[in-house]
């Protein structure tokens, strides 16, 4: 069965999160509710929510503050926020955009709008989440692989020195003089290969 996405709204009306929260009922996420910021710090460290909802018009804080808040601790794609408010003249958005909000929708609003604007951002943060992991991999088994072609140039090296000087020992037409040029030219070859793949890796990483 597929996880709900999580989702907390923060306003002081629980009559209104009775009503997100009755929208949201055959959706794919869940709602929690706190009627203001007290231990919100603690909630979000305990919870991974996918998505935190802010009314702007709050008791002794504004949403925005409680915006700037978060963003000292979350990214803007490691906990997507929502503004919901009343106040829907453009300095007041931009003003949300400005604090770190990553969408901002005006009441009274239509149920469709909010949950497309929700599934949006909870899926721009699983993505951002999805991509952060593979980055992760990829930078785990580069070092792996440069650690261990690095360990390479060693071995090679010894063995392409060691069989040149053995070579000198052979006259040019004996048949160990051939076996040892194939081993000198064959460590070469590796050697310029393993060269060529930690340059590239020099490259892909700055």
């Amino acid at each position: 069965m597929k996880e709900k996405g999580k989702i907390l709204l923060i306003d002081d009306q629980e009559p209104f999160y009775k009503l997100i929260k009755r929208y949201f009922l055959h959706t794919e996420y869940t709602i929690d509710y706190l009627p203001g910021p007290d231990n919100l710090d603690d909630i979000l460290t305990e919870n991974n929510y996918d998505l935190l909802i802010l009314d702007v018009l709050l008791p002794n804080i504004s949403g925005y503050d409680i915006c700037k808040s978060v963003r000292k601790k979350y990214d803007m794609f490691e906990l997507p926020i929502l503004f919901l408010s009343a106040k829907d003249n453009s300095e007041n958005v931009a003003f949300g955009f400005v604090c770190g909000g990553n969408d901002y929708v005006t009441k009274p609003f239509e149920p469709s709008e909010l949950i497309a604007r929700v599934q949006t951002l909870v899926r721009l943060k699983k993505l951002y989440k999805a991509n952060r992991l593979l980055n992760q991999e990829l930078e785990e088994r580069n070092r792996f692989l440069q650690m261990n072609i690095h360990d390479l140039k060693s071995p090679l090296m010894t063995i392409m020195v060691l069989a040149g000087l053995v070579q000198k020992d052979f006259d040019a037409q004996h048949e160990n003089y051939s076996n040892l040029d194939i081993i000198v030219k064959t460590s070469q070859q590796m050697l310029k290969i393993v060269n060529e793949i930690l340059d590239f890796n020099k490259l892909w990483n700055n």
